[in-house]
């Protein structure tokens, strides 16, 4: 699960989107990293995008933000696939709706590009298979730079654009986090100890952050069952101050020099307790701005940017240096310089989805005659090669 916020300031109007003169905010969550060309969404989970005002309310050793006011939460829900029939041609599609923190439910056809509006127009959303703007270039234990290993990938992706006056308020502060999780939509004895499946704010909080360290405990489905935006309970709050201070200290020394003191070691432990994707509208949010908040109020001193992320910000190699050597260093740059593909300029940002057909080969040798492989594996109608002693196999259809 990612999430990606950007703030687009007002633009000359487009046909069918907000009039000139509006400020946007674009929220996006993707869900369901993998997931081909047909995936779909799930009728038993509530995807919710949250967001929270925020204060800053320390700077240096004491760096923290703190989240106030009520929630905005934007929930989706799906339901099964349908199916229809056209001149002979059998069709499958999804609807969903997404209900506003006003209440107003906004129904969805998934994969549809040009969205649905609320009453107003004031909002426009879309949900649907999208290409993953996520890219990675290292292996977590040994730091071992690779191009994009997400290459090709897709994942189904929802999407917000709305008019910030009518649904974020800024009267009182221009500064927010924001969240996106999924729980179970019907609650049983099933689910009646799941709180929520997984929830994200910063990327990579749980895997390259919790979950760094080799021969540890997973603290990953501790750290999902909490709540965003809520204090830890005191006994949980400290299993995860010890772990990121561990977690920390290891990547500080991945280039075997100590960059981090402790002051700003104590301050980054407690920024990060706290997740959720910081981002100020008052000011420019760009593919560079990532974690700058953060960053600046741990330094001890003013933030100059919106933070948030965009659609094509370099996350990983902006965290993985941030991690080593506090951007008092070289930037580790990795061979995966963009995701497969650029985000778009228009709704729904996310570029449409890859259709690659991709050609995955492997082969075993087997210490047996050929006749009695088949004898065992049978047919099962693939696309056998009988080489002997190697048998290969292109498609094994079960």
């Amino acid at each position: 699960m990612n999430t990606l916020v950007n703030f687009r300031p007002a633009q000359p109007s487009k046909t069918g989107q907000f009039s000139t003169g509006v400020n946007s905010l674009v929220l996006i969550a993707d869900v369901f990293p993998f997931c081909g060309e047909t995936g779909v969404f799930s009728n038993a989970a509530n995807y919710s995008i949250v967001v929270r005002k925020l204060r800053q309310t320390g700077l240096g050793r004491n760096a923290n933000f703190e989240p106030y006011g009520p929630e905005f939460r934007f929930v989706f829900q799906f339901e099964v696939l349908s199916q229809s029939k056209e001149a002979g041609v059998v069709a499958k599609s999804q609807m969903g709706t997404c209900t506003l923190p006003s209440g107003e439910i906004i129904s969805i056809l998934v994969n549809d590009e040009e969205g649905s509006y609320n009453k107003n127009k004031s909002l426009r959303v879309f949900a649907g298979v999208r290409s993953d703007p996520f890219f990675i270039g290292w292996v977590l234990n040994t730091l071992q730079p690779l191009p994009n290993y997400l290459e090709d990938d897709n994942v189904m992706g929802l999407a917000l654009e709305f008019d910030m006056s009518q649904f974020l308020p800024t009267d009182d502060g221009t500064l927010f986090g924001v969240i996106a999780e999924t729980t179970p939509r019907h609650h049983g004895p099933e689910t009646l100890l799941i709180p929520r499946y997984d929830w994200i704010g910063r990327p990579e909080q749980t895997n390259f952050i919790i979950n760094a360290i080799p021969n540890t405990v997973d603290l990953r489905d501790l750290w999902n069952q909490q709540t965003p935006f809520e204090d830890f309970s005191e006994e949980v709050a400290s299993i995860f101050k010890e772990r990121l201070h561990d977690s920390f200290s290891f990547w500080d020394m991945r280039d075997h020099v100590k960059n981090w003191d402790e002051d700003a070691l104590h301050a980054h432990v407690n920024v990060r307790l706290k997740d959720f994707l910081i981002f100020d509208v008052s000011k420019p949010i760009t593919n560079d701005s990532h974690l700058e908040i953060e960053k600046s109020t741990i330094a001890g001193k003013p933030y100059s940017t919106g933070g948030g992320r965009t659609v094509d910000t370099n996350v990983m190699d902006i965290l993985v240096t941030y991690l080593i050597n506090r951007d008092q260093g070289k930037f580790y740059q990795s061979p995966a310089f963009h995701a497969t593909k650029l985000g778009l300029n228009v709704f729904p940002y996310l570029a449409p989805p890859n259709k690659k057909i991709l050609t995955i080969s492997h082969s075993v040798k087997l210490a047996a005659q050929p006749a009695v492989v088949w004898n065992v594996v049978g047919r099962f109608d693939s696309q056998w090669n009988e080489v002997d002693p190697v048998v290969k196999t292109k498609a094994i259809v079960f």
